[in-house]
Formats: structure tokens, C-alpha cells, sequence
């Protein structure tokens, strides 16, 4: 009867684990991951969805446009000026 319930209690624990490492694991999948352009600039900390809305912000802040773009990050190799019509 012991070695029953004692396998009964592994096989219960057995399955929280495997619930808590499943939920865990959706949670990581689900995560959105978000996809931020902002200026390769040290003091310009603005980060945005897409490259209109930094684009803007740039002409309205009145930033020097003549820094590459990065996307999270990483460097487009395009300037702000390349999108400002004049």
C-alpha cells in the first residue's frame, strides 16, 4: 500500500510539473516581441512602431535627421533625411 501511494504521489507531481513547464512554455510563445525603429543616436531614447511615426518625431522634436535608423537596434543603413520630403 505504501509503494502505492508513493508512486500515486510521484505521478501526481509528475503532472504539476508537466502543467507548470506546458504553461510556461506558452507563455514564452505568446510573448509578444515588439519591433521598435529609433535613431542610431546616443541621447535620442524615443522608440516607435514604424518608421512614419519616428520619421514625425523627428521633424517635429526638430532632431538632426543625419543618423541611421535602426531597427531594434540593429542598423537599417538609412537615414531620417532619406524620408524627409522637402
Amino acid at each position: 500500500m505504501f509503494v502505492c501511494m508513493k508512486r500515486n504521489m510521484q505521478s501526481n507531481l509528475e503532472k504539476r510539473n508537466r502543467v507548470r513547464i506546458f504553461t510556461t512554455v506558452n507563455k514564452l510563445i505568446n510573448k509578444k516581441i515588439k519591433h521598435m525603429y529609433s535613431l542610431d543616436c546616443s541621447y535620442y531614447k524615443r522608440e516607435f512602431n514604424n518608421v512614419n511615426d519616428l520619421i514625425n518625431d523627428v521633424i517635429v522634436s526638430g532632431m538632426d535627421p543625419n543618423y541611421e535608423i535602426t531597427f531594434n537596434g540593429i542598423s537599417t543603413s538609412e537615414m531620417a533625411i532619406d524620408y524627409i520630403v522637402g
